[in-house]
């Protein structure tokens, strides 16, 4: 047993010791810091994208590296996924992406913040990484016509040369066949 001033000694040393080490810890992780992001590849367009993002709570919606609202579609690898052609149309006019469904609002973006939408959405380098594995390709897709609204979005999305989805990036084509 550790008597009073022995008890407050151990106390004391133990704690100076930690607090010590957990200092270190942390000017050691602020000095890593600058090594580890990607600050030397964020342009002033992917800057003015993300306060974007962040003026127009798109979080609140959407969620992007796990982060967000999950109401709407996940934006991570939107750049790999529909490119930016498809961002820059959904950004512009989401009614005329998704006729008569349920889809985001409609911002006055200009065309310079569309822009820098689709940059920021393309920018950081886990997304355009060249060590992930190949992708699946999808070469034909068969609608029955039992399914004449479905049939006409996949027909439309074959048409657009849009991939399927996070892990293909391949060309579609889109057939209709009749199961009657």
């Amino acid at each position: 047993m550790l008597s009073k001033s022995a008890a407050r000694a151990f106390f004391l040393s133990g704690t100076l010791l930690f607090s010590a080490v957990f200092i270190w810890l942390t000017v050691d992780t602020f000095q890593r810091i600058p090594a580890q992001t990607n600050a030397g590849d964020l342009t002033e367009s992917v800057v003015r994208g993300k306060h974007l993002w962040e003026e127009n709570n798109c979080m609140g919606c959407h969620t992007l590296l796990g982060e967000g609202a999950y109401y709407a579609p996940e934006l991570t690898r939107v750049y790999d996924r529909r490119g930016p052609a498809f961002i820059g149309q959904m950004l512009r006019d989401p009614e005329a992406v998704y006729p008569g469904q349920r889809r985001m609002v409609t911002y006055d973006f200009t065309d310079e913040q569309v822009a820098d939408m689709v940059a920021f959405f393309g920018s950081p380098p886990s997304r355009r990484s060249a060590s992930r594995p190949q992708r699946l390709r999808f070469r034909a897709a068969s609608v029955p016509r039992s399914f004449p609204k479905y049939a006409q979005h996949v027909t439309r999305w074959a048409e657009s040369g849009a991939p399927l989805g996070p892990r293909s990036t391949g060309s579609v084509t889109a057939s209709i066949e009749d199961t009657s």
